[in-house]
């Protein structure tokens, strides 16, 4: 598993982008609303790969393991 922290450093930055940050238990309706109405705006990035990771903020730093990853596109 990989492991990060941060202040990032910047050679080892991983741009990421978050869809959602949740703490409790809910309906995903209002998130995937709230994606569909900026779905055709102008940013656009390629996704190469999307990770699972478990995020933490035990010692005032954001701490992260990756758990999974998943190849995106043509193999």
């Amino acid at each position: 598993m990989g492991s990060g922290s941060g202040p990032e450093d910047a050679d080892r930055f991983r741009p990421h982008a978050s869809v959602a940050y949740l703490r409790a238990a809910g309906p995903a309706a209002p998130y995937i609303e709230a994606v569909a109405r900026v779905r055709d705006g102008s940013a656009r990035s390629p996704v190469r790969a999307v990770s699972l990771i478990r995020l933490n903020r035990d010692r005032q730093t954001y701490e992260w393991d990756t758990l999974a990853t998943v190849p995106l596109g043509p193999a």
